[in-house]
């Protein structure tokens, strides 16, 4: 199955880095050559497994280079890993209890900052067709919508399209 293959991280730590100082600059004044490309599940709004660790994963980096993550519910630790020569590169981050809005930040030579992530539970639902069914296809779907209270779910969807046999690098 996809997720179980693609987010396996191999050679990488669950241990911060030592020399993190903390402070308001979430990368510590870390310093890489390294471009920094997230795999595609990584987004602003997502939901991350709360209690687990979480690999956070990239493609087409600069072999040789670190690459620095810091997630703002353990603002003083940061999580380094080393691009590898196929240009991936995985950092395992611990999560905590349910919670957020938080930031994640991952430096190398450019910064992405992902925002609105939730640490939580994450479904992973699979089916045929009826699982594409949008919520206005529903019998009473406008009364279901208007009183809809769960504003914390997040979706996000695969397209029927992404097969594989292999782990993939990404999903696009």
């Amino acid at each position: 199955m996809f997720f179980a293959a693609g987010f396996v991280c191999s050679g990488c730590s669950a241990e911060p880095s030592p020399e993190h100082d903390g402070g308001d600059d979430m990368s510590g004044g870390f310093v890489s050559s390294s471009f920094v490309e997230l795999h595609s599940v990584f987004s602003s709004g997502m939901v991350v497994q709360r209690n687990a660790v979480l690999p956070v994963r990239g493609v087409n980096g600069t072999p040789g280079y670190p690459i620095r993550v810091v997630c703002s519910w353990m603002p003083d630790e940061h999580y380094d890993a080393m691009v590898g020569e196929d240009g991936t590169w995985c950092a395992e981050v611990p999560v905590h209890d349910a919670g957020g809005p938080y930031e994640i930040v991952v430096q190398g030579r450019n910064r992405v900052t992902l925002t609105d992530v939730m640490d939580g539970d994450v479904w992973l639902c699979a089916g045929q067709s009826n699982m594409q069914m949008m919520m206005t296809e529903i019998e009473n779907a406008d009364r279901e919508i208007l009183s809809a209270t769960e504003s914390d779910i997040r979706l996000f969807n695969i397209e029927s399209r992404v097969q594989s046999e292999v782990p993939v690098d990404n999903i696009d």
